[in-house]
């Protein structure tokens, strides 16, 4: 009961931090953003795995971290970015719905890759996917563009796919690389190179200025966000997932479309139709049967 409840509080977690995070695209650059909250991250994580992690399974076995490490710049790197430029355009409900697409993508991987059959059910969850995704491209339809600019919907709509490319990306990576591993402590080691990567992709971008807008609300949205959602949330999800297994833990973890839905509407007063909540009811009911 303990870990699907974990699982559970990781969704919530997960869409917290992207409500947390909207307000500052307003001022900060998604690099910059993504950048920020991945340091906040690294400062809460690093300790928690030097008490609690298996530093020396990461320090034998340095190929399988360097595995992970591109898992996660390609990821949370480039995949992260592009759902934050992806938010900034369409709001928090449908960028979350859209991104929570990847195991769609996962399957062509894991069957070429890994050898795997899909079962019915991941057939049967590919077609909710999909529906979703057709709902999500109608969500406008009647909400008077949902306060979003006009035209802003399919750019927006194919910056989250994109992003839910490159974590399906990722996901095949960390199955590569994650065997052995203690996954706290290497989770929270690769992040300080994640965020060396973020804040170059800043410099090289010329959005370091960013920082000059930075207030202090901003910067506590950013902060809090990227501890609750890069920092509790994954260690709340590793520890369901060593208390009851991967299998039960993914269906409750996909349930954080609903719950950014309902987030964004009751706190950003995001304009949430029939289109937006049948979206992310279909996109998670599919999301669980890929497991």
């Amino acid at each position: 009961m303990l870990g699907e409840l974990l699982a559970l509080i990781s969704a919530v977690m997960g869409a917290l931090s992207a409500v947390l995070l909207r307000p500052a695209l307003k001022n900060i650059s998604p690099v910059s953003n993504n950048a920020l909250r991945v340091i906040a991250a690294s400062v809460f994580l690093l300790p928690i795995a030097i008490v609690w992690g298996d530093l020396q399974s990461v320090y034998a076995s340095p190929g399988r971290f360097a595995l992970l490490v591109a898992s996660m710049l390609i990821g949370f790197g480039v995949g992260d970015t592009l759902w934050l430029r992806s938010m900034k355009m369409i709001g928090v409900s449908l960028s979350v719905s859209v991104i929570s697409t990847y195991p769609l993508f996962v399957i062509p991987g894991a069957i070429l890759l890994l050898g795997e059959r899909p079962s019915g059910l991941n057939a049967v969850g590919a077609v909710a996917i999909a529906t979703g995704l057709v709902m999500a491209s109608r969500a406008r339809s009647n909400s008077n563009n949902g306060g979003r600019p006009r035209g802003s919907l399919r750019p927006g709509l194919a910056l989250a796919l994109g992003a839910a490319v490159m974590y399906s990306v990722g996901i095949l990576l960390v199955t590569f690389g994650a065997s052995g591993l203690d996954p706290l402590a290497a989770n929270a080691l690769r992040m300080p190179i994640l965020a060396l990567f973020l804040v170059a992709g800043s410099a090289l971008s010329r959005n370091i200025h960013d920082i000059r807008r930075l207030t202090w609300r901003i910067g506590a949205l950013l902060s809090v966000g990227g501890v609750v959602g890069m920092g509790l949330g994954n260690v709340f999800f590793i520890h369901a997932v060593q208390l009851v297994g991967a299998s039960r833990c993914a269906p409750l973890a996909s349930t954080s479309p609903i719950f950014a839905t309902l987030l964004a509407s009751l706190l950003l007063r995001e304009k949430v139709n029939r289109w937006t909540w049948g979206a992310a009811l279909l996109v998670t009911l599919g999301a669980a049967m890929m497991v």
